[in-house]
């Protein structure tokens, strides 16, 4: 092989290596937030489909669903980049958690921490997948409301509206109603 050859050979297979190894992270973590929103889970298919959505198993059973917000419903929140939240729904259409993989939202400067963000999204366990879900306030129509985080309106607002809309598009393809 000539040296020019080589050197571009043994690039593409570093750039390869480093990319399985990126996405075997990127899966590792994935993994990790599954296992909080299904504890007994066991395994996972890949996210596929459109919307991309992943089963979860343990062995032979369906544990539920998962599916990330910003592969589905990307909506720029405050910072201009969608917050990337993990959704997790039983096979009865219960939510079994919502975790935040990733976001570049500014609201640490203004005294809000990451415990104060994944409080917020602990509230959506338990919820009915298929009722509204709204953020305080009285709700006259019966809706399911969550509490807000003081200084981090448009951030929650936004988590909320893409958790809700992408479960619009994903509950059909499952066969949730």
């Amino acid at each position: 092989m000539q040296p020019r050859l080589l050197v571009l050979a043994a690039a593409a297979a570093l750039a390869l290596i480093a990319g399985t190894t990126a996405a075997s992270e990127q899966e590792s973590e994935l993994w990790s937030h599954v296992r909080v929103l299904f504890p007994n889970a066991h395994d996972m298919d890949p996210l596929a489909g459109r919307p991309p959505v992943a089963k979860v198993y343990a062995g032979d059973r369906v544990l539920g669903f998962v599916f990330l917000t910003d592969r589905i419903y990307p909506i720029p929140a405050y910072s201009g980049k969608p917050v990337s939240s993990l959704v997790g729904i039983d096979p009865a259409g219960v939510i079994t958690g919502v975790r935040i993989v990733h976001h570049v939202e500014p609201i640490l400067l203004a005294g809000v921490d990451e415990e104060d963000l994944a409080a917020f999204v602990e509230q959506y366990k338990g919820l009915s997948s298929r009722e509204d879900i709204r953020i305080e306030g009285i709700d006259e129509a019966g809706r399911q409301v969550i509490d807000g985080i003081t200084g981090a309106t448009i951030t929650v607002m936004v988590i909320n509206a893409s958790v809700a809309r992408s479960l619009k598009r994903v509950l059909p393809t499952i066969g949730i109603r």
